[in-house]
């Protein structure tokens, strides 16, 4: 048992050393890329993690994303005397100084993107001219400037104020005094700067007497039992110590041999390391005691250390003058490294000493004459590592010139052309080669550790977890070291508790490796139905009760039956398997097993789930589920890939093209499951092929370029791509294998295996920062750089605007992701994936704060938000001016609106006396016109036609003439009435008042044959007596009181005359004369008003509703008599016009042009000479088919007729056959018979007697007049 636990551990171990090995990911960038030139002279990080480049054509920056230059061009800025820039370093504000070559100073602003001319200001303040020699920016806020001028010249410059052009202090002649030159400047913890003068050391403020002339500066990590740091400092022969608050520095005891130091570092809490002329000297801090250790050996003779370097392990790497380099361990056991490339095509050298231990540990090193290389720890060597971008072409640069290393630990170096950024990784993920360009489409972990792997050209490889040579199996069975086709593919592999192994071939059915036997081959028989059900293998499976299942895809579910004989049988749908729907769950790819003893089989048609505890394959009952369109809770396509069943009892589901998806609820064998998709929103695309729990309940998803990791106690997703990977992986779908004993997944690829430990896979939690870096405003070609941009104002002409912003995680950033919001504006979190800007249209005026937070370059949401001032400029008509200007505006309107409104009042309350006045001058004269109507019209009527005395007839002439004179004078008083309500008089209108004078004439005779029907319709008692009186000689008269009532009496009565008052209780007369108008019974009956009320809007008003005359009161009425007359005249000449209207050659066209036939009568008549036209033939005709042709009573129809054309209807009818018959007499040659018939007469001879009654001629006689 030991021995097995022993080997176990043997095996983890193994495989965890074999995936920490390092690799690199490498970027080439060049003015391609944009950047401004590929000669770069210096390369610094500033403090919010921005990356910029000197070079010879300007600054850049980069954000991850682009690069950004600025430079001078002509017309713009000039401020710069060259682009060419020989040293960049940056500041504690975050702002870039520059050095250009011609000695020039300028610090680059970086919240307003503008150069300042610092040589300008100090030439200004100071009036010298200096050129420069190094800038050494300071934590504490200022910059030290030296020259290379005499008299000790150098600049102390604050990094704040120094942008608004002061904060300049200087040294030297023209200020405060030194002790020498300034050749370097440090900073120790607590802000003070130490210059190193070739005279001494000084320490301003504090004043430090050496005059020993030190380079080197090291201020210790630890404390001491004053806590505070203790600072060393070194020269060629002399070590020396300083306490803070010392008046001197403490000079130290070295060895006699020791004539030159070339380094100091601290190596622990109590030694430090020297580099010597004789080698390295480890010096106690403590007790003083140094001892020497030489690096000289018969591959590096010389003694002199050049560099000295300290990694975490406490390993000393000291350079020399020969070759190699040396490792110092802590036990100061020595060992010289060397690595050389195998060819020079892809050696990286490196022109200082180079080493550097990146955040995995691993130590980089270029050795002196070797090539870039990293120290392997277990085998104690440097191993080469060729420099190769991801597309696999060597790094362009050969040797490593300027190089830095930013805060991720990544190295950004340049020679001299082109940039190269270096990635530091260690392999996470092994990868281990079996055969290029092949591909693994099976893997299974045998016991003793061995990886099975099938490929597609029909090799099975195996190999160990170390990812040592792979060996093949044979024809039978035994490995060997030659590879060799086993078969043609193989999709499948097995290893059963029984120790068998099963190979399942895509073509050639399934190999059997029993332990002791032979190989076994079993096919597909058609002679035999208990033989394999197809040769297409996809995958073989072992139930919880050892049965062995195998997946055809074509023949569906085999399962495996030995018999006691040897033999194998395989029961399927061609057998046993009664209920299996073999019709379209043939073709399987894999097998899965509930906690519940469920099987569940993986189809291109869906899942079939059946119970695995049946013991009789015949009584199995099989279950399916398939896509069902437009139910979202069903699976997403019916193609499955994989079912995976955890630790847990969940079920997972993987279809071609979907997403991940998860039973939530309902049982396999019920129908009633329902699924649940779980989609990653950060995918780097791809399908999904299959999925695999690890040890701790999370699931992985191979894709075809990615590897996703979901966590289903959050719900969330990790991403894993060509970077986390370590190269470029093309996943196969071959079933996942995950090695419990071992804690390992095995991933089928493109050329080989991908091994991984779950435990060992962790996210990054470096937490990017997040710069804004241009904003882009519509209309505008180029963004406009916004760097450290405290507030971003808009313009109020440029509110449609694109942010751009970027998250400085140069690790990698294809899965770096980004949301925004702004306030005021966004309501919630705009996640927008990989995109880094955001756009507003049409921005509001006001102040707004733009928040951002991003993933790291892992894909993991940090805690990182950042925000950005925005202020949209309002435009005028936003100000507070034009506020003003609108309040004011409103007020005017109001005073108008008010002004104006209290006019309409005052014009309506003159308007309502004006109606008020009249409306009382109208009633009085109605009053006054009525009693004179009834004066004047009897006196009137008696002077006419009764004979009287000579003083009967002065006195009633006397009366008449005092009754004219007060009707007068009642009509001045309406008139001047009316002259103030209108300011035009009609002229021209009948003045009806003096009715009264109008002389007496002719009158029209009116048949008394008949006696013509005649309303009156007056409120007035006394008055409607009177008309009664003076019209009931020659009409038949009818009255009544009032509008309502005359109305009904008309519709009642159908009277041939109607004569009304209009001011009248219940209905006035024009209402009613406007509903008479509208009844199509009565509306052809003449109407005259009479009626006090004598204005032209009275008049114009009466005529508009169709009346036939307006007579105001009082009346004469002789006049009123002659009126009633004429319109009845004029009827009986437009009923004999009509008439001869229907003549044969137009029977059927007529027109009632006179404007008292309204148009309800013309349409009647219309279709009552239409219907005659059609029935004219018929002599069972009769004046009820009449009536009921237009919708009429038989009376009222009768009448209508008799006043549209003065006839009966039996007359009328009469009147059109002898029109119609005189048309067929004149034109035709039909007989006289033959015509009576045709005209509706059923006796020819009465037919003639009417025709001749009609036209003064027999039939005959007619047709020869008409002949001649």
């Amino acid at each position: 048992m030991k021995r097995r636990i022993g080997i176990i551990l043997c095996f983890i171990l193994t495989s965890i050393l074999s995936v920490a090995q390092p690799y690199c990911n490498v970027k080439t960038y060049s003015v391609r890329d944009g950047l401004a030139a590929n000669n770069i002279s210096g390369i610094e990080q500033d403090i919010n993690q921005l990356i910029w480049f000197g070079t010879r054509n300007g600054l850049c920056c980069f954000d991850g994303y682009r690069f950004t230059t600025f430079r001078d061009q002509p017309g713009v800025g000039e401020v710069l005397s060259t682009n060419r820039l020989l040293t960049i370093k940056p500041n504690s504000q975050g702002d870039i100084w520059c050095a250009t070559y011609d000695k020039n100073l300028y610090l680059f602003n970086c919240e307003t993107s503008k150069f300042v001319d610092v040589t300008a200001i100090i030439k200004r303040k100071f009036g010298v001219e200096f050129h420069l020699n190094h800038v050494y920016p300071l934590k504490n806020g200022h910059t030290w400037v030296t020259t290379g001028d005499a008299e000790n010249l150098c600049f102390c410059i604050d990094d704040v104020n120094i942008k608004n052009g002061y904060g300049i202090e200087a040294y030297g002649k023209i200020g405060r005094k030194l002790k020498g030159n300034v050749r370097k400047v440090s900073e120790d913890s607590r802000g003070n700067a130490w210059l190193f003068t070739e005279n001494g050391v000084e320490l301003p403020h504090y004043g430090i007497p050496s005059r020993i002339n030190f380079e080197y500066f090291l201020e210790s990590k630890y404390k001491n039992i004053s806590h505070s740091r203790n600072i060393y400092l070194a020269s060629d022969r002399i070590l020396a110590e300083y306490h803070h608050g010392a008046k001197d520095v403490r000079r130290l005891p070295l060895p006699a041999e020791v004539t030159r130091i070339t380094s100091i570092i601290e190596r622990d809490k109590n030694y430090l390391a020297l580099g010597t002329n004789v080698g390295v000297v480890l010096f106690h801090k403590r007790t003083h005691q140094a001892r020497v250790l030489s690096m000289q050996n018969p591959s590096q003779p010389s003694a002199l250390i050049t560099f000295l370097y300290l990694d975490s392990r406490g390993a000393i790497w000291a350079f020399t003058e020969g070759n190699g380099v040396t490792r110092i361990d802590r036990q100061l056991r020595k060992e010289w490294l060397m690595a050389t490339a195998s060819s020079v095509n892809v050696e990286t050298t490196s022109v200082d000493p180079f080493v550097y231990e990146d955040r995995n540990h691993t130590v980089w090193v270029v050795p002196n004459q070797g090539t870039f290389s990293y120290y392997d720890e277990h085998k104690k060597k440097l191993v080469p590592y060729v420099l190769t971008t991801e597309n696999g072409d060597v790094a362009c640069e050969p040797s490593i010139d300027r190089k830095f290393f930013d805060y991720q630990g990544n190295m950004w170096f340049t020679s001299t052309h082109d940039l190269t950024l270096v990635n530091f990784n260690t392999h996470r993920f092994q990868i281990i080669p079996i055969a290029s360009k092949r591909e693994v489409r099976s893997v299974c972990a045998l016991p003793s550790g061995l990886v099975y792997a099938g490929l597609n050209n029909g090799w099975v490889a195996s190999v160990t977890p170390d990812g040592g040579t792979a060996q093949f199996v044979g024809s039978t069975g035994e490995l060997g070291t030659n590879p060799y086709a086993f078969s043609e593919k193989i999709y499948a592999i097995y290893h059963d508790s029984k120790s068998r192994l099963w190979m399942g071939d895509r073509v050639h059915g399934i190999y059997l490796k029993c332990p002791g036997n032979a190989m076994q081959h079993l096919v597909h028989d058609d002679k035999d139905k208990y033989s394999l059900g197809d040769d297409h293998i996809y995958d073989i499976f072992e139930d919880s009760q050892h049965r062995i299942w195998v997946a055809t895809y074509g023949g569906g579910l085999n399962l495996v039956q030995m018999m006691p004989n040897g033999k194998i049988r395989f029961l399927s749908s061609r057998n046993v398997f009664k209920n299996y729907p073999k019709e379209k769950f043939d073709r399987v790819r894999r097998i899965t097993e509930t906690r519940d003893g469920l099987l569940i089989a993986s189809t291109t048609d869906g899942l079939l789930v059946f119970d695995g505890k049946v013991t009789s394959p015949a009584q199995m009952q099989f279950h399916t589920y398939t896509h069902i369109p437009g139910d979202s809770t069903s699976l997403e396509t019916s193609d499955v890939l994989q079912t995976c069943v955890t630790r847990d009892g969940h079920i997972y589901v993987v279809t071609m093209s979907g997403s991940l998806q998860v039973i939530t609820e309902g049982n396999l064998l019920q129908g009633n499951v329902r699924f649940k998709s779980l989609r990653n929103a950060y995918t780097l695309g791809g399908i999904t092929l299959s999925v695999v729990e690890d040890g701790l309940g999370n699931l992985w998803l191979p894709r075809e370029n990615s590897l996703e990791c979901y966590h289903p106690k959050t719900g969330d997703y990790s991403t894993y791509g060509a970077g986390e990977l370590g190269g470029r992986i093309e996943f196969s779908e071959a079933k996942p294998f995950y090695d419990s004993r071992t804690d390992r997944i095995v991933l089928g690829a493109m050329g080989g295996l991908v091994i991984f430990h779950p435990r060992n896979i962790q996210k990054s939690s470096f937490k990017p920062r997040i710069v804004f870096t241009s904003a882009q405003f519509n209309g505008e070609s180029e963004p406009q750089p916004i760097l450290y941009t405290k507030v971003l104002e808009i313009p109020s002409d440029k509110r449609n605007l694109t942010i751009s912003f970027s998250a400085l995680d140069y690790h990698d950033n294809y899965l770096i992701h980004y949301a925004y919001k702004m306030e005021g504006v966004d309501k919630s979190w705009n996640y927008v994936g990989s995109n880094h800007c955001a756009s507003y249209n049409h921005l509001p005026a006001g102040h707004y704060k733009l928040l951002v937070k991003s993933t790291n370059a892992d894909g993991m949401w940090m805690d990182n938000v950042t925000t950005l001032m925005i202020h949209a400029q309002p435009t005028f008509w936003e100000t507070i001016w034009a506020k003003i200007l609108y309040v004011f505006f409103g007020a005017g309107l109001l005073y108008l609106f008010f002004s104006v409104y209290s006019l309409r009042k005052r014009a309506q309350l003159d308007a309502e006396m004006d109606r008020m006045k009249t409306s009382f001058f109208t009633e009085i004269g109605h009053k006054l016109r009525t009693p004179l109507t009834l004066i004047g019209g009897p006196v009137t009527q008696v002077l006419d036609t009764e004979n009287l005395s000579e003083i009967g007839r002065r006195q009633l002439d006397m009366v008449q003439r005092n009754s004219r004179q007060m009707l007068a004078l009642v009509n001045r008083m309406l008139d001047h009435n009316h002259t103030d309500n209108y300011l035009v008089d009609d002229a021209s209108a009948p003045v009806f008042s003096s009715a009264l004078s109008v002389p007496i004439s002719d009158a029209v005779e009116v048949s008394s044959q008949s006696k013509s029907k005649l309303l009156i319709v007056e409120d007035n008692n006394d008055l409607r007596s009177f008309l009664t009186e003076i019209l009931r000689v020659n009409y038949e008269v009818i009255s009544a009181e009032n509008g309502k009532i005359g109305l009904q009496r008309a519709v009642d009565e159908l009277p041939d005359f109607i004569i009304t008052d209009v001011m009248m209780p219940v209905m006035d007369g024009l209402s009613m004369v406007h509903q008479i108008k509208q009844n199509k019974d009565i509306c052809h009956i003449p109407v005259i008003v009479l009626s006090a009320k004598a204005s032209l809007e009275d008049r114009l008003q009466g005529l508009q509703e169709g009346i036939d005359d307006y007579i105001t009161k009082p009346f004469s009425a002789t006049y009123l008599k002659r009126r009633i007359e004429n319109i009845i005249s004029q009827r009986h000449a437009l009923q004999q016009s009509y008439l001869e209207q229907i003549t044969p050659e137009n029977s059927a066209e007529y027109k009632l042009e006179s404007p008292q036939i309204v148009d309800a009568d013309q349409q009647m008549m219309k279709t009552l000479m239409n219907f005659l036209e059609d029935n004219i033939g018929n002599p069972e005709l009769r004046i009820d088919d009449l009536a009921s042709a237009v919708n009429l009573g038989r009376t009222v129809f009768y009448e209508k007729i008799k006043s549209i054309v003065g006839m009966t209807p039996v007359d009328f009818v009469r009147h059109v056959r002898m029109q119609r018959a005189e048309e067929l007499v004149a034109r035709s040659k039909s007989s006289f018979s033959e015509i009576a018939y045709a005209v509706g007469f059923s006796d020819p001879k009465y037919f003639s007697k009417c025709f001749k009654k009609e036209t003064g001629m027999s039939p005959s006689e007619y047709r020869e007049k008409v002949k001649k």
